[in-house]
Order: C-alpha cells, then structure tokens, then sequence
C-alpha cells in the first residue's frame, strides 16, 4: 500500500486548490444570482377577507378548503390565468418574526390549476397574523390572512 507523501503530490495539491477555488467561485455567484432575483420579483399584495371564500388578483384565483388552524391542514387551490413554466411555490411566515422557512410546493391538477396542503406551526407568541408569499408566473404575490387555534391549543 502506497502512503500519501506531500512533497511528491504538489500537482494534486494544486488541483485541490484549484476546485475549492472554482467551487466557491460558483457558490458565490449562485447566492449573488439568488439574493438579485429576489430583489428583481415584482411583488403584488392581494388584499383578502376570505381566503375561504377565494381571492382574485393579477393573473390568479386563491382559495383555501378550510379556515386555517395552527397545526392543521388545510389546503390552498390555486388558478392561474396562464399556465407557467415552473410549479409555482408558497413559504408562510409572520412579518417581523424569525421562522424557519418552509416552502410548500403545488401539485399540478391540469395546466393552471394547481394545490397544495399546508400545516402552519404553533406560534409561541400566540400570533395568528400570517403571510402567504406565493410565487407563480415569474411574480411574488403576498397574501395577508389569519389562522384560528383549536381549543387548548393557546
């Protein structure tokens, strides 16, 4: 069995080098790439008083099955007016609040109508305010709504 000799293997170390240096290279411009794309999506909030009931904005419908309740799931339907190349995504948060983020992912039910089930965690503070940052069609809608407690839940 050959051991491993620094002063004969300059060449591997230099290849080493050289990938750590093209690898970080590569991870930097894929977060630079990322941090401008988020900068760059158009934003559109759509004002809802019902999500049960459905909403309407720019380009989509949005409904849920349910009134949404901490730790339950409900399910969020989603029609585009125009079917996209990419499956559109929602992370749910509370502005101002530290989480960690959970992105949820539609599944396609025909060209632009899509689902997705989501379970929003308990917040320790007893917040209900949420915000549903939906990405579809190449836009960011934000989606303000509440979500309820079940009872001993809070």
């Amino acid at each position: 069995m050959k051991g491993f000799n620094l002063q004969q293997s300059p060449r591997k170390w230099a290849l080493i080098a050289v990938a750590l240096l093209l690898f970080a290279a590569l991870k930097a411009w894929m977060v630079m790439h990322f941090l401008h794309g988020e900068q760059q999506a158009t934003v559109v909030t759509v004002a809802c008083a019902d999500p049960v009931a459905g909403c309407q904005s720019e380009g989509l419908s949005v409904r849920f099955d349910r009134p949404p309740v901490h730790t339950q799931r409900f399910v969020v339907d989603l029609q585009l007016d125009q079917a996209g190349t990419t499956p559109p995504s929602a992370l749910f948060s509370m502005v101002g609040m530290e989480m960690v983020p959970v992105r949820y992912h539609f599944v396609q039910k025909t060209a632009q109508h899509w689902t997705a089930e989501v379970i929003l965690p308990v917040c320790v503070s007893g917040r209900q305010d949420w915000l549903m940052s939906l990405d579809a069609n190449g836009r960011r809608y934000h989606l303000p709504f509440e979500a309820g407690w079940l009872a001993g839940q809070h």
